[in-house]
């Protein structure tokens, strides 16, 4: 339960935000949430994703689209790219620790993941953590 000070500052932010908006040119968005101990807690599998191949627009995309429509819980999420040692090729790396559903097939997953592998020639590994 939230105090009744922190209550009418929430109160304050919502009534405020939209001047704010139009001062600072921005567009936001307000989502009231429970805390993480308020909502139900599924059965989950920790896993990690791996992905490397050539860098283009679209992988980050893709990948954690799969992950939305499962309903998979993406807990960290890094990527960069670095250069091949001999020809300086632009190379992509994702790394991804994920919360899995345990009612998700990791089979069907994998077979989603590999859509995207195939499409981006990358390499996408997937591993319980």
């Amino acid at each position: 339960m939230l105090s009744p000070a922190l209550f009418l500052s929430i109160e304050k932010i919502k009534a405020d935000i939209k001047s704010l908006e139009s001062i600072a040119g921005l567009t936001t968005l307000l989502k009231d949430t429970k805390a993480p101990a308020a909502r139900p807690k599924e059965a989950s599998l920790p896993y990690k994703l791996e992905a490397f191949g050539m860098d283009h627009p679209g992988i980050v995309n893709e990948v954690t689209g799969v992950l939305h429509r499962h309903k998979i819980n993406v807990e960290s999420l890094e990527t960069g790219v670095g250069n091949a040692p001999i020809s300086g090729t632009p190379v992509f790396h994702m790394s991804i620790k994920m919360s899995v559903p345990a009612n998700i097939p990791i089979v069907k997953l994998k077979d989603e993941l590999s859509l995207i592998e195939n499409k981006h020639n990358l390499n996408i590994t997937l591993t319980p953590a």
